[in-house]
């Protein structure tokens, strides 16, 4: 019997081992790991050349510009359109009395020109920008004073005539416009530099106020009722050709002031305490409002045209400001206690 098992092992051997060996091995499945044997060979990692033929590249979100390190030499500079260049003269309040200060255009430099107990008003440049006109009652009554551009040499011109204001020096230095009273009407006049040649220009209504030359001394403009509202008008400087460049109809103030190139006044309007500032083209009479609210008066033209100089008392006490000529850009320059006003702009 044991040979008889022994036989039939040996022959399920034989068989096993002859299936084993003539199976087809193309779909054997491999063993992850073979410990040693003869057939194991390592995978052997894709070789890298210097020339990938597929690189996939980082992108970047660039900074803003405010975050971007400044460089020691600037690629752009920045030119202002506009340049404040030249002097204000204005009539400061200190202390209660009015007296005359100056300033640079862009509010630096500020100075006090005049100081007593009088009150001195209305100051001007001249074209040169070398001469100051104002009125002043430090002799008792309000008369013409010219001075230096730095406040010496201060000279009066006796004339008489009552109530001066708003004297203008014309643009070859030559005559003086201004406003007086005589027989209690409120007229136009021109005196010469050295205080000769006195003559009436035009009046009387029952106000004519605030002359101001033209940059070519061809005309001078000025508020007047003689049309039954304070209008503005131009007349040449020998009484000749009025003529009549607002028809507001409500109350016009006082100093207007013309464009460099004479084509247009700026001036203001408004009742009491509720002030604007306008433009009108000559030409065509067509008004344009330059502000609006805070009560602003006085305006003038800086020498190039491209701003304007006034009063407002937005703020509270009128301080001194500036806007481009279309209004906008309003810029305070002043910051006083007390009030700043009737600035004109000079060289």
């Amino acid at each position: 019997m044991a040979m008889v098992a022994t036989g039939i092992v040996l022959a399920i051997l034989i068989l096993l081992s002859g299936y084993w060996f003539s199976r087809d091995t193309s779909t054997k499945p491999q063993p992850l790991i073979t410990f040693f044997t003869s057939s194991f060979e390592p995978t052997i990692p894709p070789k890298i050349t210097d020339t990938p033929t597929s690189t996939l590249l980082p992108t970047f979100t660039p900074l803003p510009v405010f975050l971007l390190l400044p460089t020691n030499t600037p690629t752009n500079t920045f030119t202002p359109i506009f340049t404040l260049s030249g002097h204000i003269i204005f009539t400061c309040t200190r202390g209660g009395l009015n007296h005359l200060c100056i300033m640079n255009a862009d509010g630096s430099n500020l100075k006090q020109l005049t100081d007593g107990y009088y009150n001195d008003y209305y100051p001007s440049l001249s074209q040169d920008g070398g001469t100051i006109i104002f009125v002043s009652n430090r002799t008792g009554v309000f008369q013409i004073f010219t001075m230096d551009i730095d406040g010496s040499h201060q000279t009066q011109m006796p004339l008489n005539l009552d109530d001066i204001s708003a004297p203008d020096l014309s643009p070859n230095g030559e005559w003086i416009v201004f406003s007086a009273v005589q027989d209690g009407d409120k007229s136009l006049w021109l005196v010469k530099k050295d205080g000769s040649g006195l003559r009436f220009l035009f009046g009387p209504a029952s106000s004519e106020i605030d002359p101001v030359w033209s940059s070519d001394g061809s005309h001078i403009a000025f508020a007047s009722s003689y049309s039954g509202y304070v209008e503005l008008f131009t007349i040449n400087p020998d009484g000749n050709d009025l003529t009549q460049v607002t028809k507001m109809r409500q109350s016009i103030g006082g100093r207007s002031a013309w464009s460099p190139d004479g084509t247009e006044l700026v001036f203001y309007a408004g009742p009491y305490q509720d002030r604007e500032i306008y433009l009108v083209e000559i030409s065509n009479e067509i008004v344009t409002q330059l502000t609006q609210g805070g009560n602003n008066t006085g305006p003038c033209f800086s020498p190039d045209g491209h701003w304007i100089v006034f009063t407002s008392s937005r703020g509270g006490s009128h301080e001194i400001y500036i806007m481009k000529s279309d209004g906008t850009g309003i810029i305070q320059l002043t910051f006083d206690l007390e009030d700043d006003w009737q600035p004109r702009w000079g060289p």
